[in-house]
């Protein structure tokens, strides 16, 4: 992502997601979509991937509580931040000023 190649990065990400869902690694399914969620220029496209975070954990049954927890508080705290900051890349936000 260093080099703004977000389409390979997409790409990668997205066989990392489907792997891990195949495997019935939920968890980590999510986090692979929390991260493309972060860089994404469109908040569309970053809530898309947010959904499909949620849908992965709330698709394991045996997944933890508090894993599934602190996936949500994540989840949740992106979706905020793109409705109160439309149009800023939710990255920006570990970028030092």
């Amino acid at each position: 992502m260093r080099e703004n190649l977000y389409g390979f990065a997409d790409r990668e990400y997205r066989a990392l997601a489907e792997e891990a869902k195949s495997k019935k690694y939920m968890d980590l399914a999510a986090a692979f979509h929390e991260g493309m969620a972060l860089y994404q220029a469109d908040d569309l496209e970053a809530m898309k991937h947010l959904d499909a975070a949620e849908g992965a954990l709330r698709s394991d049954a045996d997944l933890a509580a508090v894993t599934r927890d602190e996936h949500m508080a994540v989840i949740r705290r992106w979706r905020e931040y793109a409705r109160c900051t439309p149009g800023i890349p939710r990255w920006q936000t570990f970028v030092s000023a």
